[in-house]
């Protein structure tokens, strides 16, 4: 009973909040979620590394990436996993979900992730590689395409290529 009261008086309080317009966003038409306006969030931000310092805020943003891609938010999770300035946690990330999203043919999804990657971590990565040239194919950048696919071949022939065989063999596989 406790607890439905609880959830009650919260969702009270969120809509007084809104119509009051301070601070909060809805997100989605069931309002089940919200963000803070983005200036409100930054002086957020900004008081908490005052207080807690850089490398905290860095281990928050690493957790709430963590939190958002175990409930396949991975849109959220990747801004998280660059601010947590830990340079291969977001190209690992959407390592872990790009076979899915080409599966469900997601090419706008894969585009958005490796636009937000910095390129050289696309560049080291086969399998990010192998998702560029999906999407570029797609796209019908057939020169693009064919200097991902060559960027891939190089990465296959040094020691990316001989530390997993069989990862390496489906990826040339795919690209050809």
């Amino acid at each position: 009973l406790e607890s439905v009261q609880v959830e009650v008086a919260s969702k009270a309080m969120l809509e007084r909040i809104e119509r009051a317009g301070l601070f909060l966003i809805p997100l989605g038409e069931d309002r089940h979620w919200y963000r803070y306006h983005h200036l409100f969030r930054s002086l957020l931000l900004r008081r908490l590394a005052e207080l807690e310092g850089e490398d905290e805020v860095r281990y928050l943003h690493a957790r709430a990436s963590a939190w958002l891609a175990d409930h396949a938010l991975v849109d959220e999770a990747i801004p998280h996993a660059l601010a947590s300035r830990v340079p291969d946690l977001a190209a690992e990330l959407v390592e872990r979900h790009v076979q899915h999203a080409l599966a469900e043919r997601r090419w706008v999804s894969i585009e958005r992730w490796l636009g937000l990657l910095p390129p050289e971590q696309v560049q080291g990565r086969p399998a990010l590689l192998l998702a560029q040239a999906w999407v570029q194919r797609l796209r019908g950048q057939d020169v693009a395409f064919a200097l991902t696919v060559d960027r891939l071949d190089a990465l296959l022939a040094g020691p990316a290529g001989k530390s997993d065989p069989v990862a390496t063999e489906r990826w040339r596989a795919e690209a050809t």
